[in-house]
């Protein structure tokens, strides 16, 4: 999602702002690190250069991702990634 486009989103009330606890969607880019996977907010740093909210994936690895590269994810999604990882 471009910034425009979140920005439109954000000024609508349709875009959520996750917070710490929340599964989130990583889009598909190709500089994002695990694109398209499920991972669990826990902690957001406003400061961080690198990015604002660091997520945690089920294999323990950790990334820092910008809000406009994060989608709240829906209880199905989240559900399907954790039986296709472990089938």
């Amino acid at each position: 999602m471009s910034r425009v486009a979140g920005g439109v989103l954000r000024f609508l009330g349709i875009f959520q702002i996750p917070e710490v606890g929340t599964p989130v969607r990583i889009q598909y880019s190709a500089r994002n690190p695990l694109g398209g996977h499920t991972g669990t907010l826990v902690a957001v740093s406003s400061g961080d250069p690198y990015g604002a909210y660091l997520v945690e994936f089920e294999n323990g690895l950790r990334f820092r991702y910008q809000l406009s590269e994060l989608s709240v994810a829906r209880g199905s999604e989240a559900v399907h990634e954790r039986v296709s990882l472990e089938g």
